[in-house]
């Protein structure tokens, strides 16, 4: 298999469970794919630190500065583009390298997917976007 994890809003809300699930799969010969926003320099080191493995590292932002995507900045260093463009890059990736499964806190790029697509809903988010009737 292949799978796709996403860090911010994933990894970072539900670090134990993507951490075991990293290492199970590693173990066992599958691939791991890291696909995130931030440049792979910045978010790496913290990975690694919490004992998450992957095979692969996919930087949105390390790709489109490689390839010449026309990108500004903001005060934090957060890059900003074409809004398609970017909501559609982690779905090129994934098939690309035929991903088996993504998964992603966010709804803006599972319509762009063609490869399997996960959303994860962090536990403290779940009551602010399920409603289970009165």
């Amino acid at each position: 298999m292949k799978i796709g994890i996403d860090v911010h809003g994933v990894v970072d809300e539900l670090s134990l469970f993507f951490i075991e699930l990293s290492r199970l799969f590693v173990a066992a010969g599958h691939e791991v794919h890291i696909l995130t926003g931030r440049r792979q320099s910045e978010i790496e080191p913290k990975l690694k630190m919490m004992g998450l493995q992957w095979t692969h590292f996919f930087s949105m932002t390390d790709y489109h500065e490689s390839i010449g995507t026309p990108m500004t900045y903001g005060p934090h260093g957060n890059p900003w583009m074409d809004e398609d463009l970017w909501n559609r890059t982690k779905a090129e990736y994934a098939e690309r390298v035929g991903l088996t499964i993504h998964f992603d806190d966010s709804d803006v790029y599972w319509p762009h997917f063609k490869t399997g697509y996960a959303r994860v809903i962090p536990y403290r988010k779940v009551d602010e976007e399920i409603s289970f009737g009165k």
